[in-house]
């Protein structure tokens, strides 16, 4: 971790950003004055468990800087299939992450559509965003086709991954809550 007496940092409204990530994310994240100089709303805060799946650290990185401060734990993968080995185990324990990113190409022969699949036989709820810096791919375009219940282009920015991650999120709260009511046509009727 750079010193900030030998390294310049950049001041953020998550705090002092170290130089190594402007100069990896520069051209991913936009970092803007405080929200009180502005004179905007504040990010809100969520709640829930990320899992980021792509192969740039930096990306990862970043998603962990922009979400961690508004409350969200991230993990993230290296790779699709590290993704949903972690997504197994995790479910297996009980431990369900809230939002899945996937981004669309990724190493190692399997990309974030492939992922998808294997994460929807695992959890048929789960909450993905496919993310890509291709704009033009029928993914990005036709997300939900696929599965996913977001999309995401690169380069992100900040308040965009977040707004996303929680409307992905609460978009997943509300079916759930949805398909758990109970319907009255479905019980016998036991007054006979």
């Amino acid at each position: 971790m750079p010193q900030p007496d030998r390294e310049p940092y950049v001041k953020s409204t998550l705090g002092l950003v170290p130089s190594f990530v402007r100069r990896s994310l520069g051209k991913l994240l936009r970092l803007v004055p405080d929200e009180r100089e502005r004179g905007g709303a504040k990010e809100p805060e969520g709640t829930g468990r990320i899992l980021i799946a792509d192969d740039e650290e930096a990306i990862r990185t970043l998603v962990e800087f922009t979400l961690s401060p508004l409350g969200y734990k991230v993990y993230s993968a290296a790779t699709a299939l590290e993704a949903v080995e972690l997504y197994r185990q995790n479910f297996d324990e009980g431990h369900r992450f809230d939002c899945v990113i996937l981004d669309l190409t990724l190493p190692r022969g399997m990309g974030g559509k492939e992922a998808l699949k294997l994460l929807l036989e695992i959890d048929p709820s789960v909450n993905a965003i496919v993310s890509s810096g291709y704009a033009m791919d029928a993914s990005m375009s036709r997300y939900q086709d696929f599965g996913f219940r977001g999309v995401i282009t690169k380069p992100y920015e900040a308040a965009e991954l977040s707004r996303t991650v929680r409307e992905v999120i609460e978009s997943g709260r509300q079916l759930k809550s949805t398909s758990h009511r109970h319907n009255p046509l479905d019980s016998p009727n036991l007054s006979d």
